[in-house]
């Protein structure tokens, strides 16, 4: 696949990883300054 149809899907899958728990895991992580414990999911 060349790199333009590759970037053309680079948003939704961006979007899928931003609605993972992880995601979410490893901000509060963060915010709190405490280790983030990552799931997988």
């Amino acid at each position: 696949m060349d790199a333009q149809a590759e970037h053309q899907k680079l948003p939704g899958r961006l979007g899928a990883l931003m609605m993972t728990k992880d995601v979410g895991r490893g901000m509060e992580a963060f915010m709190t300054k405490k280790p983030a414990v990552f799931e997988g999911d």
